[in-house]
């Protein structure tokens, strides 16, 4: 692990003027484009080939890794009916995450502006990876 110089961009984004967000905004497409650019995985889930580090499937009895976008999705759809048990949620699901077949990317996994730093309003790193894996790209 290495020190990453900086403040979190959830502190300094609002002191930041328009032409410094714009910079740090078109920063970050870069770089989620590079993530983007790695040669697609084999499986869904963890970098390791370890279970899903997602909260979301937390307790859950198929936390992965999957072999295909059906299985993860129905996980995903078991996970969210069993921890917000309402009738309509699973069909809701399904036909939100089973519209079309997606890549399979390269993720952070909890890409929030806690989680990026900043210097003199230019991105200086991406820190808290530990979600991070190969995940549909929605």
């Amino acid at each position: 692990m290495s020190f990453v110089e900086g403040h979190s961009l959830d502190k300094a984004w609002e002191i930041y003027d328009e032409a410094t967000k714009n910079r740090v905004t078109n920063q970050l497409k870069g770089y989620i484009c590079e993530l983007r650019e790695i040669p697609p995985s084999d499986y869904i889930g963890s970098v390791d080939f370890s279970p899903v580090a997602d909260p979301i499937l937390d307790g859950c009895h198929n936390q992965g890794p999957f072999s295909t976008e059906e299985v993860f999705d129905n996980a995903l759809i078991d996970a969210y009916r069993s921890k917000v048990p309402r009738s309509y949620i699973k069909s809701f699901l399904a036909g939100m995450l089973s519209q079309n077949k997606h890549q399979t990317v390269f993720t952070h996994g909890d890409l929030r502006l806690a989680n990026i730093m900043v210097n003199n309003g230019n991105v200086t790193g991406i820190v808290d990876w530990e979600f991070g894996g190969w995940y549909s790209e929605y």
